[in-house]
């Protein structure tokens, strides 16, 4: 017989780990409408959840909207406040906006 290619997972991805799987799938492939519609609803369903808000503030900064993207990395800081590449994108955002003084 014989051998499986892939594990099997132990248990079935939750609906939340799902959408970040599709979300981050999305981002990668530098889909941004996908990724904005799917941040959008993930975010809805699951505010807790920082990887999602930074996900959809990559995706926001992909499509060029910046103001979007900082309103996203500012839920991603205070939900993964340790997280330096949150911070990073953050200050982004603001740079690109002009808003210098906010992006130190």
């Amino acid at each position: 017989m014989a051998t499986p290619l892939m594990k099997i997972p132990s248990r079935p991805l939750t609906h939340i780990e799902a959408g970040l799987s599709t979300l981050q799938s999305a981002v990668r492939a530098q889909d941004w409408l996908l990724a904005v519609a799917q941040g959008e609803a993930l975010t809805q369903q699951a505010p807790h959840q920082g990887l999602g808000w930074a996900l959809l503030g990559e995706a926001w900064m992909g499509r060029g909207n910046f103001n979007n993207a900082a309103k996203a990395f500012e839920n991603a800081a205070r939900l993964m406040p340790s997280h330096p590449g949150v911070w990073l994108n953050w200050g982004s955002c603001f740079e690109q906006t002009g808003q210098t003084t906010q992006a130190l």
